[in-house]
């Protein structure tokens, strides 16, 4: 798998064979699954400003559930679970909404990991629920391949 190393974050990341990796205003680094029934799903990373501690990570889950429900239209949570990115404690909230002007829901994953060294570091995934399950392992690989650096 290609690598990608982002020295603003500080991270290295790994992803499948025909993804890419750029970056926009809200991802320092998004990475790009190729384009699957008219949609690209992606799965971006960037840092936040709140400290890396256990309680401003649970404040931060549930203010984002908050602003989810109050924001997306029918937004159901379909879980959180703790799990290790890149050897650090981390969180992945998934949940599904459905946008206005798209005919299928969106299927999002968004996550933070708690590093000593390199802060909140959050990710947010996103793809449409019909192609949720094909793609999650590997987005779970991609967050698997992450190494602080």
């Amino acid at each position: 798998m290609p690598r990608h190393h982002h020295a603003g974050l500080g991270i290295a990341v790994a992803f499948p064979e025909g993804w890419q990796a750029v970056s926009t205003l809200d991802f320092p680094l998004l990475v790009l699954a190729p384009e699957t029934d008219g949609y690209r799903s992606t799965l971006g990373f960037s840092r936040s400003q709140a400290p890396a501690t256990p309680e401003v990570v649970q404040r931060v889950l549930a203010a984002s559930r908050a602003e989810q429900e109050a924001d997306y239209p029918g937004f159901v949570e379909q879980g959180l679970r703790q799990r290790t990115v890149g050897g650090h404690p981390a969180w992945v909230q998934t949940y599904v909404w459905q946008p206005p002007s798209v005919p299928q829901p969106f299927w999002q994953w968004f996550g933070l990991v708690m590093t000593p060294s390199h802060g909140l570091v959050e990710f947010n995934g996103a793809t449409l629920q019909s192609l949720a399950e094909p793609l999650e392992e590997a987005m779970f690989e991609v967050l698997d391949s992450v190494q602080f650096v």
